[in-house]
């Protein structure tokens, strides 16, 4: 609940959070807690990469009719920018499917929280953009929460 509080801030607290483009980054997170705590059984009968493979074919069957709504042949620098995201999305995929074989789901999704910082890091350098206080306060607090959930889990389990 914290971190939700916190990627509400991250959207802004005004009428705009109830528009449909706020609202699908909130879809993508229960869906992918959903898809945190299945990893966790699907390793026991699955390799990871057959996992990935999974994975990565529902979400491309997934994007195929909204790509067909606005399909634009990419420009050569919009290719590479694709291949480097496809490239690094599959790494991520791989890694983060690989943890959730060797601990919990409620100590492997914590670790998540750093790509709140990561994102940040990448807009500001690559970019430069400057997050406004209520980003900067919602990134602090869905951080907080990640590391009192591993506090706390790990203080449960000694």
């Amino acid at each position: 609940l914290t971190a939700f509080l916190g990627i509400c801030l991250m959207l802004k607290p005004d009428i705009g959070i109830f528009q449909n483009a706020a609202l699908l980054p909130l879809g993508a997170g229960f869906f992918m807690s959903a898809a945190e705590v299945w990893l966790r059984k699907l390793h026991k009968t699955e390799a990871t990469s057959v996992i990935a493979l999974y994975m990565a074919g529902v979400l491309t069957l997934m994007m195929f009719i909204p790509l067909l709504q606005q399909f634009q042949i990419p420009t050569s620098h919009e290719w590479l920018i694709l291949i480097v995201n496809g490239v690094s999305v599959t790494i991520a995929q791989i890694l983060g499917t690989k943890s959730y074989a060797y601990a919990d789901a409620a100590m492997v999704a914590p670790f998540a929280y750093i790509t709140v910082i990561l994102s940040y890091l990448v807009g500001i350098f690559l970019f430069a953009e400057i997050p406004d206080r209520f980003s900067l306060t919602g990134a602090i607090i869905i951080v907080v929460s990640g590391v009192m959930i591993l506090y706390f889990r790990r203080k449960v389990k000694v």
